[in-house]
């Protein structure tokens, strides 16, 4: 696809330009099919489609004849996009021309916060079952801490199950129930109260 302006060619001809996402980063690729006099593309960003930020900045090839690829990788932004992000690229000549591609856009799915629930709570003198179904594919580490931080319970789980917790040997009172592990790289860190009657 070669950009026009009216009936001006580009110094550029733009043949291809792409947005994807992978995990939480956006992943931009364009092809350039030749250049003249192209100094650099600034690759700009846009949560609302219409006012652009620079992000970052790639070297042209100056005057080429070749076909040229071209990456930029836009780090951890799904996890600061609450939806639709537009991307854009705009090429700066020698002489400090500009044109800018047209725009492309990524949707990032929603992450929800892991949850663990226990029920019955406040437990019984058996026990209360502890839902690990909402957490990430994995093994935690579970604890339940009286009033002064010292554990009373101890336990390695895997997610996608409710597991029994047997609190028979467990005193009457309040607790701290706290669920540890790895999703992805990043700790996975939650605390739930926990009264046993």
């Amino acid at each position: 696809m070669t950009i026009n302006i009216g009936a001006y060619p580009l110094p550029v001809e733009l043949t291809a330009f792409t947005a994807a996402v992978k995990n939480q980063d956006a992943q931009l690729a364009w092809r350039t099919a030749s250049e003249k006099n192209n100094d650099h593309f600034d690759v700009e960003r846009s949560f609302n489609g219409t006012d652009f930020a620079k992000i970052g900045q790639v070297k042209g090839q100056g005057t080429s004849s070749a076909a040229t690829d071209y990456t930029l990788t836009d780090a951890g932004i799904g996890a600061k996009a609450t939806g639709v992000v537009y991307y854009r690229l705009r090429q700066v000549d020698a002489d400090g021309t500009e044109n800018f591609s047209p725009v492309h856009s990524v949707t990032f799915p929603k992450v929800l916060a892991p949850v663990i629930s226990l029920f019955p709570n406040p437990a019984t003198a058996a026990g209360t079952k502890l839902d690990l179904t909402a957490l990430p594919a994995g093994v935690y580490q579970v604890s339940v801490l009286d009033a002064a931080g010292r554990t009373v319970l101890r336990a390695a789980l895997n997610t996608g199950l409710a597991h029994a917790l047997d609190l028979r040997t467990v005193a009457s009172g309040s607790y701290t129930l706290l669920v540890r592990g790895q999703n992805g790289g990043q700790v996975v860190n939650l605390t739930k109260r926990l009264i046993k009657e």
